[in-house]
């Protein structure tokens, strides 16, 4: 215990004793400080003599109090008070706790064993049933060398292996001189063996015709001729984790469409739950084809040198979560259907829907990257975050010419039946990157858009990017977007640079029969930028039939020396209903802003240049030199 603190007594000069007079009315100043500090001093003993009572207390407390202590312990130990509450108060708690943990412990003793038994009791069952379901390719005789014929073999372990699991020896490689099938409920682990095809032809050498199929790597290795067939799948309920068909000579398979490294195929019916894992094919021109199939998921599609690389025909709810696609045929022309994806419907109108491709790039594609086509309509489409790179590359290096061009190379390209009256439905862009389009194509070359959509409805197109790797100077794709006879559409966010034509370019055809150009209706473009144009940023050509409320809100036009706004109709074509909210930023002079817009109404922001510009009357520009303008008799005049 710390020490209380003493304190000493205030002193007051004795010169001030002089001072101390009464007066009836109180103190002088210096009398009151001198009755204030004997206040003090008194105080001061009041709190010394305090400290040094407790100091004694402090000093002799142990002294004073220790024989009471001891005095009443042995009254305690005496009369039995003392061993009474160590006993009770103690020792019964102890042994009752000791007693508690006991029960507990011996009861998770015996939940433990009754555990462990029970576990290996069915580690041990699962075992020997496994061992029983399992039939060990090592029983059977075959030469693995990947030179001789084991097909035979392989069969009779197949037919064997039903409601099991066939285990293939390690390292091997069984050559397949004939088609072999895969029956009903069967399991295999490769466990590193490979198949390889002794010889070319158009038969498919691997046939899974039974349902319930589970196998962990199926890696085939193909002759490498033209006609060639790979793997097919023809059954229900069929998991293959990995499969890996690399052909050792490019152009494998041939330019028919049947001719695949994996075919998945409902023949007589419609198969479905289909699972495929990383599935790769080098040097085949068509390497994965999907028809009449549903509820069918693969993680990742890897594929090199190809002229159609994924088809996907009268399928649903088909998933494709991932995937590369680079590197064209040397072959491939730039031939319609030679893409990187192509989705169609043939059987009906429709009979292709939910379909859903994530993360996907297509590099090199000979025409469109990916493209949704046929002369079936096809509803429920989803791109997600994917990229084309480089489409177009069929007959490169043969001038100007349609022969030298090819057929097209378009990103994406949607385009419903033009034979019939059918639209396609419900199509999703979103995310979508769009690069290096072909720079070499003439400006009234169509079909080399970043983005084409024709002949649909229900559209949406969520943040695209159209653009060129090779810098501010260098060309892609004739327009950004290409629109033809599309019904609710809407595009959000564009990011479009550096095209050869226009950013956005809506037009029509005069094919009545097909319904193909007009109903051009409800199209919006809401925000993003359209920048370094060629020839324009926003162009829209009525040729024949009346385009019905087409809308810009909020884009920004960096265009330079060339139209904002471009619009032209023929004699028998209108405009109706269709306004402009936009940012304008060039041209200022020599060149319009708006461009054959006399029917348009717009709300404009930025730089209006010094030509005509032709609106509806009502329309305001905020232009940023000559201030608020108001469009009133079709001249353009301050507020």
């Amino acid at each position: 215990m710390a020490q209380p603190e003493y304190f000493d007594k205030l002193q007051t000069p004795n010169t001030w004793q002089q001072y101390w007079t009464r007066y009836p009315q109180g103190y002088t100043i210096l009398e009151a400080l001198i009755h204030f500090v004997s206040q003090i001093n008194e105080m001061v003993e009041n709190v010394n003599d305090w400290n040094a009572y407790l100091d004694d207390f402090v000093e002799n407390f142990d002294k004073r109090l220790a024989p009471h202590v001891v005095d009443t312990l042995y009254q305690m130990a005496n009369d039995g008070t003392l061993e009474r509450i160590i006993n009770e108060e103690i020792f019964d708690g102890l042994n009752t706790r000791i007693d508690n943990l006991e029960n507990s412990v011996d009861e998770r003793i015996d939940d433990l064993s009754q555990s462990v038994a029970q576990s290996l009791a069915d580690m041990e069952s699962d075992l020997n049933t496994r061992l029983k379901n399992m039939n060990m390719a090592s029983r059977y005789e075959t030469d693995g060398s990947g030179y001789e014929d084991d097909s035979l073999v392989i069969q009779q372990m197949l037919n064997d292996s039903i409601g099991k699991t066939l285990v293939l020896e390690h390292g091997k490689t069984y050559g397949l001189g004939q088609p072999i099938y895969v029956p009903n409920d069967v399991t295999i682990i490769a466990n590193g063996a490979k198949f390889k095809r002794l010889s070319g032809g158009d038969d498919y050498i691997i046939n899974i015709t039974g349902n319930n199929v589970t196998i962990d790597d199926l890696i085939l290795i193909p002759f490498g001729t033209n006609p060639e067939c790979g793997v097919k799948i023809s059954a229900s309920h069929v998991d293959i984790k990995y499969f890996e068909c690399v052909s050792p000579n490019v152009g494998t398979g041939g330019n028919i469409r049947n001719n695949n490294a994996l075919w998945v195929y409902g023949e007589d019916s419609m198969i479905e739950n289909i699972h495929l894992g990383h599935i790769k094919a080098r040097h085949w021109e068509r390497p994965f084809q999907f028809r009449n199939a549903q509820r069918v998921t693969v993680d990742f599609v890897d594929v090199e040198y190809y002229m159609l690389a994924v088809y996907l025909c009268d399928v649903q709810n088909i998933k494709i979560r991932g995937g590369e696609i680079r590197l064209t045929s040397p072959n491939a022309l730039g031939t319609p259907g030679q893409n990187g994806i192509l989705i169609e419907s043939v059987e009906e109108h429709f009979s292709t829907n939910d379909v859903y491709i994530n993360d996907v790039v297509v590099e090199d594609s000979a025409e469109h990257g990916f493209r949704v086509g046929g002369q079936r309509a096809v509803q429920g489409v989803y791109f997600e975050n994917c990229t084309a790179r480089n489409p177009g590359t069929g007959r490169v290096g043969d001038g100007d010419s349609e022969q030298g061009i090819g057929h097209g190379g378009c990103g994406f390209k949607v385009l419903g039946p033009t034979t019939n009256a059918y639209r396609h439905r419900n199509i999703h862009i979103i995310n979508a990157t769009c690069e290096d389009g072909r720079n070499d194509v003439p400006e009234t070359h169509l079909n080399f858009a970043g983005i084409y959509v024709g002949k649909a409805m229900h559209v949406t197109v969520d943040n695209p990017t159209v653009r060129t790797t090779g810098g501010a100077t260098v060309r892609g794709f004739v327009n950004g977007m290409e629109i033809i006879g599309v019904e609710d559409m809407s595009v959000t966010n564009p990011n479009i640079a550096n095209v050869n034509g226009y950013g956005i370019y809506i037009f029509d055809y005069d094919i009545s029969v097909a319904d193909y150009g007009h109903l051009i209706s409800r199209i919006s473009i809401n925000g993003g930028q359209i920048v370094a144009p060629s020839r324009g940023g926003y162009a829209v050509r009525a040729n024949f039939y009346t385009f019905r409320r087409l809308f810009i809100n909020g884009t920004l036009f960096e265009v330079g020396n060339v139209p904002c706004v471009f619009a032209a109709k023929g004699a028998e074509a209108e405009f109706n209903s269709c306004t402009i909210d936009a940012i304008f930023s060039g041209p200022q002079s020599g060149v319009p802003t708006l461009q054959g817009t006399q029917d348009w109404l717009v709300t404009g922001r930025g730089i209006l240049s010094d030509q005509d510009n032709p609106c509806r009357d009502g329309s305001v520009f905020a232009d940023q030199i000559r201030g608020y303008l108001i469009r009133r008799d079709g001249e353009w005049t301050s507020l």
